[in-house]
């Protein structure tokens, strides 16, 4: 039977940076049965990017990937 202290025990000895991983993971999860919107997790700067972009797109503002990579000499 899995219990807290069972899933204690096998997580002791995972590194930090795992374990912060998972917090966040487990957080997402949390978000999940609340219902939240990942739109209202960000930040007004992020939004407004995203807004920007959106409105790039409608106007037509855009390129295509092949071109992005030759723009980098790929």
């Amino acid at each position: 039977m899995l219990t807290l202290n069972t899933i204690l025990e096998d997580i002791k000895d995972v590194p930090v940076n795992k374990l912060e991983e998972l917090h966040l993971f487990i957080k997402t999860l949390i978000s999940k049965k609340e219902k939240s919107d990942w739109w209202d997790e960000i930040s007004e700067a992020e939004k407004k990017l995203i807004e920007e972009g959106e409105k790039d797109i409608e106007e037509g503002r855009v390129i295509s990937h092949e071109d992005f990579l030759k723009s980098f000499g790929r």
